[in-house]
This record gives C-alpha cells, structure tokens and sequence, in this order.
C-alpha cells in the first residue's frame, strides 16, 4: 500500500501520449467486499495506469493503491481494511481522477467474520434482472427507497442468475449484455456494494459460453473469505459476519457424485456460522413459468441437493429462473418429493406466515426447517399463478425483488413489490449463539520469584480489567491454558516437579475451583492442550522422552475422564511443536484438534489429523532450514483452519503459513523484528475479529506489543504496556470470556 495525500502524484511516465483524459465506461464496481479489504473494478476507453485513492472522509482521501501498468481492465485490491467501516473511494489515471470522491462512492467493510451487527447485515435479492428497461427500473428504484425507509443500508447484492439477457442482436451473456443488463442498470447498488452472483442459462447458453461471467466477476475460489476452495468460480462460498452463503452452478442436471456436489458437502461441514443461505438458479419448487413436477434439471437439484441442506441446516434457499415470486412457509429439510407427495401436517413445521406482526416468526429450535423463495421476476415475466405449488405459502403477481437483512438471532426477509413496497414478509427466529463483539484474548503472567500469577484482561491493546487468580510455589510450573469445563473462558494446567498435575478454573481474575486429573511419571512430557474429542473441552497431550509414545487424557472440569494411545514417534527425529485444528471438521463431525510435528535435522514438517486418539489423515505442509523455527499457530486468516507462524532465528523475519488440513494454501511475512531484542511470546485473537494476532515482548525493558494480523498482513500495532522482567509471559487466553 502506498500512503499519499493527493490524488493526482507526479510519475516520470505519463500514461500514454492521449490528447484527452481517459473516460471511465464501466463502474467502478466492488467485488468481493470483507471485513477487511475489498476489490474495486472499472474499464476505461483508453490504457491507463489503475490507481485507486480512498479514506474515511470525501475530499481527504490519504491512502491510495496505485498499479503502474496500462490496461484498459483495471482491477486493484484494498486490503488493510478496518472492520465495520465506512471508506469513500476515487478511481483513476497516473494524472487524474477518473470517477468517485464526491460522496457517492463508498463502502462499508462488514463486520468481523462469524459477528453480527446491531443494525444487522442487509442483502439485496434479485433474480432475472439482467433485462433493460422500464420494470428493472422501477424494481430498482422501489427496493432502493424501501432499502432508505427501513434504514437498511445493503451490504452485498445477490443476483440469482440470468444476469446478463440477449438485447437488441447482443446475445445471451455477451459482454454487451452485461453492459445493458448491470453495468447500465445499476451502477449505484455497484459502486457501493459487492455483487454475489449464481450462473443462470441465460448467462452461459450464449456465443460466449459464459467466458463473460468468469470476466467481468472476481469471487472467492480458495476460500478468501471463508467457506472451503472451489477451485472456480462457477459455485463458491463466503462469509458476511455471522451469515454462510453458497453460490451453486446451475446446469441441465445434477447428480449425487459430481464435483459441485461433493464439495457442498464438504463446505457446509465446516461451516460454524449462525445463519446459512444457498442460492441457486433453477427453483426446486415451482409452479410460476417453469413446473418443478416436469423439469428433468429441477428434479435432479432438488433430490441431489436437499438431502445436503438438510443434513447442515440450511435456513434460506433463493433461486430464480420461474418469472415470479414465490416462497414457503418453514418446511421440513428433508422434504424433495413432487407437490403430490407434500403433505402440510407432515412436511410444514409451521403453517403461518411468518410475520412478526401476523402469526408470528418462525421458530428454530433444531437445524431442521428451511424456507424456500423464488425471486425471478425482476425484470421478467410477472403472470399471476392459478394453482400454487402446495409448498409454496405466498404468491405475488407482477414483479420485484427482495431484501434480507440478519441479525445475532433474526433472519427478516422482506418482499418489494414494483409498485406496493412490501407486500410479504417472514421472519425466522433462532437461539443463536453468536457475538456481536467478538471474544478476545488476555495475557497471562508469573513471577517465577514468588510465584504470583496475574491476568491483563485486554480489549485490542487497552487493558480492561486484571489481577491475581493466586499464586503456586516454584516447583510448580504453568504448562498450558485452554478451557477445560466449557464455560467459554479458558483455565490454569499446572505440573509440579514430581508429576503431579492441577487445574485452575478462572473466571477473568478469579480463581473459582481447582482439581487435579492425576499423576504421570516425569518421563512423560506435559505437551499442551487441544480438544481432541470434539466436546468442547481442552484435553492434555502427553509424550514419553524415552520411546516418544503419544497419549491425550480426556478432560472435563478437573477430571480425567478418559485417555488414548495415539502412536509412537521416535523422541530423537521427531518433534511435537503445536496443536490446532488444521483440517476444521473435513475428516470429522465435530471440530478436534490435530499434531503438529517437525523433523529435527530435515525441518520438514508434518500433521497427524485426530479424531479423539484415532490420527484420521496425515500429510507435510512442507520444510524448510533449521535456521526457522516455529513461533506459534493460530487462525491468522479467519477460515477456522489453524496455520502455521515462523520466525528466522537470525534476521528476526517472521513468516505465516495459511494451512488447510495438510496441505499449505498460502504465505506471506507480515514484518520482522530484531531477533535479539524482540520474542513472541504467545498468539491471540486480541481485537475480536476471529484473526490471530502476534503477543511480543522486549527482551531489555519488558514492554509488551501486540501485532494485528490478517491473513499474511499486519493490520495494525499497539504497546500494551512495560512490565519488569522479574515477570514472564506464561500463556494467553480468553480468560474473563468476554
């Protein structure tokens, strides 16, 4: 990132010998917004170098991204991005601005991945709109004003398909239909909100053979913003705060074994969000312009997909492509028969409309019940429907589109007719348990002296609140934190010098009962905690120095409940050096925690996948030379996969890997710090944003700092404090469970 105050900066080169300014012809349009950072696109009628200015306030924009080649394509990534926040932006040349600065286009980062937002995440729907003329218009305009009235200022836009209609000889999915049917339609939705889209026929049975999609969109295929990689971006998935949404390809059929499929599967069993959508193009339940009784492509997604939403609770699923709007009360999720076989008492969990101001919101109290909607009447068809699908609970006539807005606990979806505003609406209730905070981490101290222990409870770098849970005599060594009765706040393992081991259960400062598990033989090495079982529980990973045998006691509260073998690994070659859920629930049903281990003269690492004792998978993310030595792991990038943190032991250079079961999908170095003066000391999600952050201390004058960290990147820094170095960082945690 390159920091200026002027738009405008003098370059030796200027771009090009044009006699005239270039014209921006398309956008400036935002791709895949996140909580901290964003993609912003646009063409121009002549090359020019991309450069990209933005700050909080119009007129001082003092930051700017600028991309020194000539292209008439210009694409450029803001990253750094403070979370829940709103940035104004300007596009243009080496020596000009272009579009924006004028209090029209902006953006708001959503909030922290898996956290919800007071005033709640807004999408806007809409389904084959990408047709101009006079309905898309009013469509537009009215769910703009009603977005205006309600105060629900939309965060991302998702296009259920048929985005881009043949017009006027332009063909169907030909960039000149995208042009017509979004780029001209819409540019103020674009410019201030990403857009999600799902493949629609008419997208991809053009000339083009949908080439255009793949063009003009810029979506998530390795999981940057959370979900698993597809690997294209025909299907995807994405986080916004606490909502999981999938994008399907929609395609002539569909079967139970085909890529898509199998990776839906394995997506949304690691997905831990609070609300999950799915939207596809081809409803599986219609009697508008297409019969989801009669359609080969309609039948095969529904008995192919729903079995799947069904088996991850799956709360809303959108699709388009029949020309009007119809939705369904809360349903069961295992329900994919023709209308013939849906039976209300059976198959509808509640048979109200949903309102809160009618029959009251639908209630979820399992994973089981769904409710399907059909927006496809955007800008197309509109007819009324003489006999609904015994699914469907409300149909509308003529056209429009729709609004979602979520909450901690609260999906409210709302119907915006072109003429009447709303005119349906169902809400859906769960006990959610979501944070709209963000929980974060906390340091924990000993005083080797007199065997004082203390907590610094933080907020970011500030700190809250703190003190003195007790203190143990120095024959009694602190060997891990972690939460050990699932109370949400994490707890105290001691070991003493002959064996025995303690817990402390804590409450912020406070210690609030106490315990040991047992005894094992000094032989037996204390090698940190992890839940291996799934229960939410730390349990304790033992290695014997002698034959390198592994073994996990099960933990709950302070007792051992049980214990494993895992295997055997020779003490001399091999060297346990971190825990963590590597492969977050793609080799198990619950999330467990997995081994990491290094050879001791190759450094090549290697990870065993648990599931309780059983190693499930294994593999090598990869090696390298001794002179790297690991610091840490934690969740840098926020995806629920644990990674892997480095540190050059001569030039203080500090490296992260982003890991995906045993595979590494990424790398970068958020900085370095002298290898003499400076150590890290811990990992910790210390600003709640579900991202692990750097602890560091000095090694001269005791002060402690912290590095933010997303993904690769710094984000920021901030001094916690200075403490005397008779004190020692012995752990981090979330120990007031805040």
């Amino acid at each position: 990132m390159i920091r200026l105050t002027l738009f405008a900066v003098a370059l030796a080169i200027v771009a090009g010998p044009a006699a005239r300014a270039a014209v921006v012809i398309r956008g400036p349009y935002l791709q895949q917004t996140s909580d901290r950072a964003t993609f912003v696109r646009w063409r121009t009628d002549q090359a020019t170098y991309s450069v990209v200015a933005y700050g909080s306030t119009p007129g001082a924009l003092d930051q700017q991204v600028s991309i020194p080649i000539l292209t008439t394509e210009h694409e450029v990534q803001l990253t750094g991005l403070a979370s829940d926040t709103v940035y104004h932006y300007a596009v243009g040349s080496a020596s000009a601005t272009l579009a924006g600065d004028d209090g029209e286009h902006h953006f708001r980062t959503h909030p922290p991945r898996g956290n919800s937002r007071d005033d709640g995440v807004v999408f806007w729907i809409t389904g084959d709109q990408g047709a101009r003329g006079s309905i898309a218009d009013r469509v537009r305009d009215k769910a703009l004003a009603v977005s205006a009235n309600l105060g629900w200022n939309y965060d991302a836009w998702l296009a259920l398909g048929d985005n881009a209609y043949s017009q006027g000889g332009l063909g169907d999915g030909t960039d000149a239909a995208y042009q017509a049917g979004m780029f001209d339609l819409f540019p103020e939705v674009l410019r201030k909100a990403s857009i999600w889209p799902c493949v629609g026929n008419h997208d991809v049975g053009g000339p083009d053979g949908g080439t255009n999609h793949d063009a003009v969109f810029t979506l998530p295929t390795n999981a940057e913003m959370g979900g698993m990689p597809s690997g294209t971006e025909r299907y995807y998935s994405f986080d916004v705060g606490n909502v999981h949404l999938v994008s399907l390809q929609w395609d002539n059929a569909v079967l139970p074994d085909d890529p898509m499929v199998l990776w839906l599967v394995a997506d949304l069993a690691q997905n831990t969000q609070t609300w999950t959508v799915v939207f596809w193009h081809g409803p599986p339940h219609t009697f508008g312009s297409h019969n989801s009784d009669w359609e080969n492509s309609l039948i095969a997604y529904r008995q192919s997909l729903t079995p799947i939403l069904a088996a991850h609770g799956v709360d809303l699923v959108l699709s388009g492509h029949s020309h009007n709007y119809e939705r369904s009360a809360l349903v069961d999720s295992w329900f994919d028969g023709d209308s013939i076989d849906f039976l209300g008492g059976l198959y509808e969990l509640d048979s109200g409309d949903g309102r809160a101001d009618g029959d009251g919101a639908y209630v979820k109290t399992t994973d089981n019940g769904v409710v399907y909607a059909v927006v496809g009447n955007s800008a197309k068809g509109g007819a009324p429907i003489n006999q609904p699908h015994p699914v469907v609970r409300f149909t509308q006539a003529g056209n429009g589109s729709a609004l979602l807005r979520v909450t901690c606990d609260r999906l409210e979806f709302r119907y915006v007719d072109q003429y009447n505003g709303i005119t349906d609406a169902f809400d859906i209730v769960k006990a959610a348990a979501c944070d709209p905070v963000g929980g974060t981490a906390d340091i924990l101290w000993r005083r080797p002296a007199s065997g004082h222990v203390a907590t610094w409870l933080l907020d970011g770098t500030d700190a809250i609140g703190g003190g003195s849970p007790g203190f143990a005599p120095g024959n009694w060594t602190i060997v891990g934190t972690g939460d050990f009765d699932a109370d949400g706040r994490d707890d105290i393992l001691w070991r003493r010098d002959d064996g025995l081991t303690f817990i402390w259960l804590l409450d912020g400062a406070q210690q609030i009962g106490f315990g040991s598990p047992g005894f094992a033989d000094p032989d037996w090495l204390t090698i940190g905690t992890g839940d291996f079982d799934g229960d939410g529980r730390r349990d304790i990973l033992w290695r014997h120095a002698v034959t390198g045998q592994v073994v996990i006691w099960y933990i709950d509260g302070t007792q051992r409940t049980g214990f494993g073998l895992v295997g055997t690994a020779n003490p001399n070659d091999w060297v346990i050096v971190g825990i963590g859920d590597f492969d977050h629930l793609a080799s198990t049903t619950t999330p467990t925690d997995d081994i990491l281990w290094r050879h001791t003269a190759s450094g090549q690492t290697y990870i065993w996948l648990m599931d309780g004792a059983s190693i499930v998978g294994h593999g090598s993310p990869g090696g390298v030379g001794q002179d790297w030595q690991i610091a840490g792991t934690g969740d840098f990038d926020g995806d629920d996969h644990t990674d892997i943190l480095w540190r050059h032991a001569l030039t203080g250079q500090v490296v992260i890997w982003l890991v995906h079961g045993t595979s590494r999908v990424g790398q970068g170095s958020p900085g370095q710090a002298s290898a003499t003066l400076w150590q890290i000391v811990g990992t910790g999600d210390f600003d709640g944003d579900r991202r692990h952050d750097l602890l560091w201390r000095h090694q001269d004058n005791g002060q402690t700092s912290i590095w933010f960290i997303d993904g690769t990147d710094r984000v920021g820094d901030g001094v916690v404090g200075v403490v005397g170095l008779e004190w020692s960082v012995a752990g981090t945690g979330n120990f007031d469970g805040n």
